[in-house]
């Protein structure tokens, strides 16, 4: 009985060996793709139980960045003529808008200002 509450203990570490030497590899990954360095893929993992590539959908060079594509994506200008929206555009307030969209999303701002969203 023993031996065999060994062999499952060796069993256990040789998975949480395999387990980390797996999240290395996405963290390098991850590091690769995005161009991002260890302390920004500890900041995205704290905000996700995914610690692999698979957790990040995109991300933008800032909050203002992050607001534009939010807005395209909700439709805020849709249905206007090319003229009122280039007016529309002008006064808009992206990073406002971005900020405001980062409350109720999984995203993530590094500190280099970058933004995160999150699966």
């Amino acid at each position: 009985a023993l031996a065999n509450e060994w062999n499952n203990m060796i069993d256990a570490i040789q998975g949480c060996d395999i387990e980390l030497e797996i999240m290395e590899n996405e963290r390098e990954r991850i590091k690769d793709k995005y161009n991002v360095d260890d302390d920004d893929v500890d900041e995205i993992f704290n905000y996700t139980n995914y610690h692999d590539l698979g957790a990040i959908s995109a991300i933008y060079d800032d909050v203002e960045i992050f607001g534009e594509e939010e807005a395209d994506a909700f439709g805020v200008f849709s249905g206007y003529n090319d003229s009122f929206i280039s007016v529309l555009d002008s006064c808009f307030d992206y990073e406002k808008f971005g900020r405001s969209c980062m409350e109720s999303n999984n995203v993530v701002e590094l500190n280099d200002g970058r933004v995160v969203t999150l699966y």
